[in-house]
C-alpha cells in the first residue's frame, strides 16, 4: 500500500498557498519522516493529507485511489489514522472506554476487541495502570500514550503522526518512539512529523526535508544525520532550528506561512 501526495499546493484559505507543489511517497512497512524548520509546512502537509486544509491543486492518493475530495470523517472510516499535535483524549471517559471507542470497526467481535486492548496494555503499561481512571485526570505523558493506544485499536490503512513527542518527558518520548518503530510491522505507510529531529531521522526509512512550503531534499534512512540537516537550515538563515527540535510556536498551526 502506498500513500502519495502529488503536486499538492494548499493553505488555510483560497488565496495563499502554504504548500507549493509538494510531492511525497510513503510506502507500506516504512516510516517516512517530514522535517523542517519552524513554519516550513510540515504539519500543514499532514492536515492536507487528512482533508483539513484548502487544497488549491494536486491530489492525495492511497494505492492509486484518489482521496482528494474526501472529508476527514470519511478518511477516518477508510482507515487513515491521524494523531494531531494537541491532546484529544475524551477527558470525561475512562481510559479503557477511550480505547473501546476506537475499536468500532471490530465492535461485533468482542474477542478481537479484548485481544487488541490487551495488546495496547502490554505496549503501554501506564495505560493499563490508569485504565479505570478518567483520561483527563492523567498526566500529559500518559494521555499521549492513551492516544497512541487508541490508534492501535483501529485497523489502519495509513498512519499520520503529528509531533508525537511534543510536551512529554524524554522517558515517555523514548517509549513512544519504541512503539513508532514497531508500526513498521503493521505493513502500512507511516508518516511522521516531530520537533525531535534527531529521533525522527534515526527511526525513519525516508526523510523529506521541507523549506518554505516546498520539499528541499529527500534522503534514505542512514544517508544523513539530523545534525547535518539542522546545520543546513542554520546556514540558510532559518530561525528556531535545533537537533532536539526545540521549535518556536509553529505558525502553521495558526495558518502561518
Amino acid at each position: 500500500m502506498t500513500l502519495e501526495v502529488a503536486h499538492v499546493s494548499a493553505g488555510y484559505n483560497s488565496e495563499v498557498s502554504v504548500l507549493q507543489d509538494v510531492n511525497l511517497v510513503a510506502e507500506s512497512g516504512a516510516i517516512t519522516a517530514i522535517v523542517g524548520p519552524n513554519g516550513s509546512g510540515k504539519s500543514t502537509l499532514l492536515r492536507t493529507i487528512f482533508g483539513a486544509t484548502v487544497l488549491h491543486s494536486g491530489r492525495v492518493l492511497l494505492d492509486g485511489e484518489d482521496l482528494t475530495s474526501e472529508s476527514g470523517v470519511r478518511l477516518a472510516r477508510r482507515g487513515i489514522v491521524y494523531m494531531p499535535q494537541s491532546a484529544d483524549v475524551f477527558a470525561g471517559l475512562r481510559v479503557q472506554d477511550n480505547l473501546a471507542i476506537y475499536a468500532w470497526q471490530r465492535r461485533r467481535n468482542r474477542s478481537a476487541v479484548k485481544a487488541r486492548k490487551e495488546e495496547v496494555f502490554r505496549h503501554f503499561p501506564a495505560v493499563h495502570t490508569g485504565r479505570e481512571y478518567l483520561a483527563g485526570s492523567l498526566s500529559g505523558g500518559t494521555q499521549r500514550q492513551v492516544e497512541f493506544g487508541r490508534r492501535f485499536m483501529m485497523e489502519p490503512a495509513a498512519i499520520l503522526l503529528d509531533e508525537p513527542s511534543a510536551g512529554v518527558s524524554p522517558v515517555v518520548s523514548d517509549v513512544l518512539y519504541e512503539e513508532i518503530e514497531k508500526l513498521r510491522d503493521l505493513g502500512k505507510p507511516v508518516v511522521l512529523v516531530d520537533q525531535n529531529v534527531d529521533a525522527a531521522v534515526k527511526c525513519s526509512d525516508i526523510i523529506y526535508d521541507m523549506e518554505l512550503g516546498k520539499v528541499a531534499n529527500c534522503y534514505r534512512g542512514g544517508e544523513v544525520e539530523a545534525e547535518e540537516i539542522v546545520k543546513a537550515w542554520l546556514n540558510a538563515g532559518t530561525q528556531g532550528a535545533s537537533v532536539s527540535g526545540s521549535e518556536l510556536a509553529d505558525n502553521e498551526t495558526r495558518g502561518g506561512r
